[in-house]
């Protein structure tokens, strides 16, 4: 997928590089903007009024690296009213000057300086040679765990459902045979005698029928005797290791009663990098072990959320797809436990 930067976001990002770009007098990058590009530049304009930042829609050229620098010079002097009052700040020009090249598409050569002569008039060393580098924003943009581009409260809202859905199903597959799942829950209790299955998926339902009230503020707890069966995933997954998840799986699949003849969907990439040493032919455990693993990540991430301000920045293209993954996959799953047949039903 491919991210597109708010306006806002945008003028916070440039904001810092300028701070950090002290005697450097234009700054150039490249944005990717898949809506209305002019609306766009208009926001922007607006937001930044009062520091030189002029966002240039991109009509043609920029697709040969050898003439990038002479497409530049012709694309500012097609938009020479933009460096002009009133749309540009009056003199003296606070430098550095920022461009923002408004693409629809990626940038496709190399990130490197290159030399050129500015127009006589532009307000910046006109009719000098300066060498100018055209960054991609892209990676520019960084952002701790917490960004607004990362969905965490759709990603909770979606563990809510899921939370609900596969308690629901399991609660119906026990409804037909009383025992089923019982290999599995002791896999998430201390004592399998102190409570049973049933006292545990009735707590889960009471859980969310009582207390949660916002699906998306939904945070699994991997505390032992959290009323949570995403949380007792969590908690699961947590302690074993990717080679040892496979027999909690093939037990889970076993307790949803999934059929053996459906196709799971595709696994997360954090299931794909926790891929067992052993091959998984067993379609409901495949099913079973990418659902482990990707709520165990997402519960991480919301969880984790709350602490971003101990964490490193990220660049946010990662976090937001990393996220997007998550949910797809997270509701892909979602409907298989909704859609799919129990497989002993008759």
């Amino acid at each position: 997928m491919q991210t597109t930067l708010s306006p806002n976001r945008l003028v916070e990002i440039l904001r810092r590089e300028r701070q950090e770009s002290i005697g450097r007098p234009i700054l150039a990058y490249w944005n990717v903007v898949l809506s209305d590009r002019q609306r766009y530049s208009e926001d922007l304009r607006s937001i930044a009024a009062e520091i030189p930042v002029v966002a240039l829609v991109l009509r043609s050229g920029f697709e040969n690296e050898n003439s990038v620098m002479t497409d530049l010079r012709r694309l500012i002097e097609d938009n020479r009213q933009l460096f002009e009052a009133p749309a540009f700040p009056a003199a003296p020009v606070d430098l550095p000057l920022t461009l923002v090249l408004l693409s629809r598409t990626p940038l496709s050569f190399p990130q490197c300086t290159s030399p050129t002569v500015l127009p006589g008039w532009f307000p910046v060393q006109g009719g000098e040679l300066i060498h100018i580098k055209i960054e991609n924003l892209i990676w520019k943009a960084q952002g701790g765990l917490d960004v607004a581009e990362a969905e965490t409260e759709e990603l909770c809202e979606k563990l809510c459902r899921l939370d609900r859905v596969a308690v629901a199903r399991w609660k119906r597959c026990r409804a037909r045979t009383p025992s089923r799942g019982d290999e599995f829950f002791a896999l998430l209790v201390r004592d399998p005698r102190a409570v049973t299955a049933d006292d545990f998926l009735k707590s889960v339902e009471e859980y969310h029928r009582l207390e949660i009230c916002n699906p998306a503020g939904f945070r699994p707890s991997a505390k032992p005797d959290t009323p949570s069966l995403v949380g007792r995933l969590f908690s699961l997954a947590a302690r074993i290791s990717r080679d040892g998840l496979l027999e909690p799986a093939r037990k889970l699949a076993a307790a949803l009663d999934l059929p053996a003849d459906r196709t799971p969907p595709d696994d997360s990439l954090v299931t794909v990098l926790g891929r067992s040493t052993n091959s998984v032919p067993h379609l409901p455990t495949r099913l079973t072990r990418n659902l482990i693993l990707t709520s165990f990540a997402a519960s991480q991430f919301v969880n984790t959320k709350s602490h971003a301000d101990k964490s490193p920045e990220y660049p946010i293209v990662l976090l937001q797809s990393f996220s997007y993954d998550l949910r797809a996959t997270l509701e892909e799953l979602i409907r298989c436990l909704e859609e799919w047949p129990e497989a002993s039903a008759p």
